[in-house]
């Protein structure tokens, strides 16, 4: 029964604080628009400027929500090292754990890339936060969705 709370409600749990610090954030974090010079001419002037939203006052939000889903990662990695000995029709705890090791490894490496990209050009940091999102998707599925096709087809 622990096992059933821990594999089940905690993710739930985790969901509603995720939705719940959202929506705080959303009603009391104060957003305004404001815009970013980048490429200066020879006189000193910005040539090229975007507009980016700025939340202020949100760190203690994001830093709950990154908790919660950090934690939630590392539960994800021990359930599937408890079920690492399941049978073939059951055993995804082996890709799980592939996929959230590279999870882990892609955001390691992204978060300084980022860090250090984002001030300076916003092509640069969109291709590099859409690659982010691609390399995470297809790594997930792949390492969800290939072994049961190969799995199904060999039968």
């Amino acid at each position: 029964l622990s096992h059933f709370i821990l594999s089940f409600f905690l993710p739930f749990d985790a969901h509603v604080v995720n939705i719940i610090m959202l929506s705080l954030m959303t009603k009391f974090g104060r957003v305004h628009r404001d815009s970013v010079g980048y490429e200066l001419d020879e006189f000193g002037r910005h040539t090229k400027k975007y507009y980016e939203c700025v939340y202020e006052d949100s760190y203690p939000y994001l830093f709950t929500i990154t908790a919660v889903n950090v934690s939630m990662v590392f539960l994800a990695l021990i359930q599937a090292w408890r079920a690492r000995n399941l049978s073939t029709e059951f055993a995804e705890s082996r890709y799980i754990a592939g996929s959230l090791g590279i999870c882990v490894i892609v955001a390691t490496l992204a978060i300084p890339i980022l860090k250090i990209v984002s001030g300076n050009d916003p092509d640069a940091t969109m291709f590099i936060v859409i690659s982010l999102i691609f390399i995470l998707a297809a790594s997930t599925s792949c390492f969800i969705f290939i072994p049961k096709v190969m799995f199904f087809l060999r039968d």
